[in-house]
């Protein structure tokens, strides 16, 4: 269950393509405030996608 007022960003049910290729797929998660996130993953993967 995601808890914006303690979350810093929230994700729901997301997909996200570029150029006919799936970069996410119905992804859901909660990134928690004040907490060290990485986020990693090959060039090209979408990681600076918005």
């Amino acid at each position: 269950m995601l808890t914006a007022a303690t979350s810093a960003f929230a994700l729901q049910q997301v997909t996200v393509r570029r150029a006919g290729a799936v970069l996410l797929s119905d992804v859901t998660c909660e990134i928690p405030a004040g907490a060290c996130t990485p986020l990693v993953g090959p060039s090209g993967a979408g990681k600076s996608t918005g």
